[in-house]
């Protein structure tokens, strides 16, 4: 998801993790849908990804990444809700 005052994604973009210190490639982050609230956008993004890559989202100490020129750090809370994602994935 991004917020800002003008659209950050027109076309398919690329992901790029840093997980513990190894980085990670997501290709064809696409934009799915985009509003307008008067004085802002919000942009939902959707990539595919394993599971097993979700799972070293999870548990990794510390993961960075760069979304186009935007970079960001998963706070503690992002990555608890990417391990309850990889804990269903496993229930049969």
């Amino acid at each position: 998801m991004s917020i800002g005052s003008s659209r950050s994604f027109e076309s398919e973009t690329t992901l790029i993790f840093l997980i513990d210190g190894e980085r990670m490639r997501v290709d064809k982050v696409k934009r799915a849908d985009v509003s307008y609230s008067g004085d802002h956008y919000l942009e939902i993004l959707i990539t595919p990804i394993t599971i097993e890559s979700l799972k070293r989202l999870g548990a990794a100490a510390s993961v960075e990444g760069q979304l186009g020129s935007m970079e960001f750090k998963l706070k503690p809370e992002h990555q608890t809700a990417i391990k309850i994602v990889g804990y269903f994935s496993d229930l049969k």
